[in-house]
């Protein structure tokens, strides 16, 4: 194998490390505004409830209601966290390739060209 093929093959690795990095911070960014949207969207959902509450007061099919939008917001709650720990671990994973990326060209710079 020839040094100009090397380090063509070289370069190939290396702008496809560079590309899956580009993608997983993609996806990292894209589940953070996920997970912020869903945040709003669960403080949307628990102001509705407040409002159903305050209005309805104590007639029991609101209080049912109002039970009912908990419950709902609850499980919106427990899906934000979820996206937001896979956000992070995306994140961590995009941590993880940046260093494996440096690593990699540190090792490559011990090969002349």
């Amino acid at each position: 194998m020839s040094t100009d093929g090397t380090v063509e093959e070289i370069e190939d690795i290396s702008t496809v490390i560079h590309d899956v990095d580009g993608i997983v911070s993609s996806i990292a960014s894209a589940i953070e505004e996920q997970s912020i949207t869903s945040k709003e969207i669960a403080q949307n959902i628990a102001q509705v409830a407040s409002g159903i509450h305050e209005a309805n007061g104590d007639i029991s099919d609101a209080s049912i209601a109002s039970d009912n939008i908990s419950n709902d917001i609850s499980i919106v709650n427990e899906n934000s966290t979820r996206v937001a720990a896979s956000s992070q671990k995306v994140t961590d994973n995009v941590s993880s390739l940046t260093d494996f990326a440096g690593n990699l060209k540190e090792v490559l710079s011990h090969y002349k060209v």
